[in-house]
């Protein structure tokens, strides 16, 4: 990645800024919906990781992750939310989330179709939510259990898909609204 120039700095800190306004104002980024918590705070990683890359997305999901870390331990709205507390359920599939978001850039630089772009971010949402799953199985199994989400019997496949229906409403809301983001942000910032 070459260097940033000072407007693009500027317009990457707008999108980290945005993910920590999301995270600590409540009911913008974090919805509670009973036991869980509907994210939109995973839009400004897409549009940063489609406009900047892999670096550009890595690190706003750096911040998605450190914040989502820190309202677990300071304010939990959803039963689940104390889960992200360890760092391997909050801050490494949002990085990597930003990583996968930042693969975009490339793949769409020559192809600006609205609809690929809205479906390369819906597909990036849904394998976010595959690694914070499965992430939060690994580590929590037992916490899992006993908040009666997993039973003993059920595999990580099975937990994991019962929140496909979320992720999918994330995606296309998060795909839609990155992609128009993008459309907008791409002219200013080249």
């Amino acid at each position: 990645m070459k260097s940033l120039t000072v407007k693009e700095m500027t317009q990457l800190g707008l999108l980290m800024a945005m993910v920590l306004v999301m995270a600590w104002v409540p009911y913008l980024g974090y919805i509670s919906i009973g036991p869980i918590s509907v994210t939109l705070i995973h839009i400004p990683v897409l549009i940063a990781g489609l406009l900047f890359g892999v670096k550009g997305g890595a690190l706003t999901g750096l911040t998605f992750g450190i914040s989502s870390m820190m309202i677990a331990m300071i304010r939990p709205a959803a039963v689940t939310d104390v889960l992200f507390v360890h760092p391997l359920a909050s801050v490494l599939p949002r990085i990597l989330f930003g990583v996968i978001a930042g693969l975009g850039k490339p793949l769409l630089k020559g192809n600006p179709k609205k609809s690929i772009q809205i479906l390369w971010c819906i597909g990036a949402t849904l394998i976010h939510t595959v690694m914070v799953m499965s992430a939060l199985y690994l580590v929590h199994f037992s916490k899992l259990s006993e908040l009666g989400l997993v039973t003993s019997g059920m595999g990580i496949t099975a937990f994991v898909f019962g929140f496909i229906g979320v992720a999918l409403i994330e995606g296309i809301v998060g795909g839609v609204i990155a992609s128009m983001a993008y459309g907008l942000l791409k002219k200013q910032v080249r």
